[in-house]
């Protein structure tokens, strides 16, 4: 999964050097708050209860910017109609992240059901899933 910031459309950045000093919002307990210690410690935190509380604290000037997978970011504003936070700058350049479903030790048998299930999606239907809530955006259509 591709990690990005997204930032308010008013910010005259342009590099992640410039974000240092500048607020993003963040979930408490979200594991991107370590990586932004981590990689970015001139940026400052601000924590948050939850991901719509995040974006409120962008819309409502309380923080800067946003930063969390690509995908789940872009779905979710563009859902809501806001157009004042953008797409700033990956951090592919930290490595690669992946996606762990985890379940209990002491039940095994979730797990192969979920990973029957994560197998049983042939590769068209991923392409839909992928379209449907990552890409493909000309073939959405608009509902008034």
């Amino acid at each position: 999964m591709l990690d990005y910031f997204f930032i308010r459309d008013d910010l005259k950045v342009k590099s992640l050097e410039d974000l240092n000093g500048k607020r993003v919002a963040i979930p408490k307990d979200y594991a991107h708050e370590e990586l932004i210690k981590k990689h970015f410690p001139k940026i400052k935190i601000i924590s948050v209860d939850t991901f719509s509380a995040a974006i409120d604290a962008v819309l409502e000037n309380h923080a800067d910017m946003l930063y969390d997978t690509y995908g789940a970011l872009t779905y979710t504003i563009e859902k809501e109609g806001i157009n004042t936070i953008i797409p700033f700058k990956s951090t592919r350049n930290l490595g690669k992240k992946y996606i762990h479903i985890v379940t209990r030790k002491n039940a095994p048998e979730l797990a192969s059901i979920i990973q029957k299930g994560l197998d049983s999606i042939s590769a068209h239907d991923k392409q839909v899933i992928y379209n449907k809530w990552l890409g493909n955006k000309q073939a959405k259509k608009i509902t008034l």
